[in-house]
């Protein structure tokens, strides 16, 4: 009896494991990240329009990559825009496009070869 128990648990513990494999990485999905901090006191607004990302690679190897980073400049229109809302209804008052431009980065762990930045003038916006 007792070396037909200890042949079941050995069978047991051998063909019998858990399955721990997992895709920690759902399909692929553009995320636009968009950060500002606007101060009317300030005569030029930046504002910062990168990707979010998520991969296969190692994350610090693709944050080394400006592409991983940025969108290309041709393929966004970033704009600014001052609105009203009357009730529920939207009203567009003014829009300003904003330029874009690359400035200096200090070196870390995101690239910093191509540090793309949007900006416009405040002129009374």
């Amino acid at each position: 009896m007792k070396k037909s128990l200890i042949i079941i648990t050995v069978f047991f513990l051998l063909f019998n494991s858990c399955d721990t494999d997992f895709n920690v990485n759902a399909d692929w999905e553009e995320v636009t990240v968009v950060f500002g901090l606007l101060d009317q006191s300030q005569d030029t607004q930046y504002v910062r329009v990168n990707k979010a990302f998520l991969g296969d690679q190692d994350a610090y190897q693709m944050a080394a990559v400006s592409d991983s980073l940025n969108y290309a400049t041709e393929d966004l229109e970033v704009k600014i825009q001052r609105v009203k809302y009357s009730g529920s209804d939207l009203n567009i008052l003014d829009e300003v496009i904003l330029d874009d431009t690359i400035m200096f980065k200090d070196e870390g762990d995101f690239a910093s070869d191509h540090n793309l930045i949007y900006f416009f003038k405040t002129d009374n916006f």
